[in-house]
């Protein structure tokens, strides 16, 4: 914020005026468990029916329903061939946190808390057992960060069941492509 007063005054008056939950990933409510903080599935699907837009309200309804039921069967596919408990997406975000934790030393603080160093100024304090430490990355995004993946080499366990489940609600119908 500093930064930004020395920067833009009038930018700096404008965001102290709202509420730090909107804006300040320190204080997002960490229910979501996603990092995403953009609206790219509003216009990737907008780019999906912009063609269908243009017809008449009834053929437009259904070349969307056509397009939707496509796309799921096409996802489904797609994780039907996955390895292992993780979607290839968040295996990535996982490996690139391990790769990070290297660079830590973790160590015993009593309990079920342990003392993670990651280069100077970088301490933290993990909690395993009640998945939290002092970063709140693992927090908001439900994927262990570094300094929990050194406490988990460090204990020797399975990090995969670190990792937040999704688990969605069943529909209260049941989902019968046609085509």
């Amino acid at each position: 914020m500093d930064e930004l007063r020395k920067t833009n005054q009038h930018a700096y008056d404008w965001l102290k005026e709202k509420n730090p939950t909107h804006w300040l990933r320190s204080h997002f409510s960490i229910r979501s468990h996603s990092d995403m903080l953009v609206n790219n599935l509003s216009e990737s699907f907008n780019k999906m029916i912009v063609e269908a837009r243009e017809k008449p309200i009834l053929t437009m309804m259904e070349t969307i329903r056509t397009k939707i039921m496509l796309l799921i069967i096409k996802k489904k596919e797609e994780a039907d061939k996955w390895k292992g408990m993780l979607c290839p997406k968040i295996k990535k975000k996982l490996d690139v946190n391990i790769k990070d934790s290297l660079g830590c030393v973790s160590s015993h603080a009593g309990g079920d808390k342990y003392w993670v160093e990651c280069g100077l100024g970088s301490q933290h304090v993990v909690d395993l057992v009640e998945n939290s430490y002092t970063c709140r990355n693992w927090d908001l995004t439900g994927i262990p960060c570094m300094h929990a993946l050194a406490v988990i080499h460090l204990k020797d366990e399975f990090l995969e069941t670190y990792v937040q489940t999704c688990t969605p609600s069943k529909p209260s119908f049941k989902f019968t492509p046609t085509l």
